[in-house]
């Protein structure tokens, strides 16, 4: 069992940093779907797509 280290940040028991809803949208669709919940859902949850935005001409979305 991890625990909050500050707001908005999670440090599960194994030392990964996992964004604080993150792991709540984790744990709720563990709940929900106990026997679909494989490691492909985790590595998602441990590694969410970086969204760039502004008005710079240099920002970009990468997914």
């Amino acid at each position: 069992m991890g625990k909050r280290v500050s707001r908005g940040l999670f440090r599960a028991s194994c030392g990964t940093e996992i964004n604080a809803d993150c792991n709540g949208a984790a744990n709720i669709g563990r709940k929900v779907f106990p026997k679909t919940f494989v490691k492909g859902i985790v590595d998602t949850v441990s590694y969410p797509a970086v969204l760039k935005i502004g008005g710079d001409s240099r920002s970009d979305v990468k997914l």
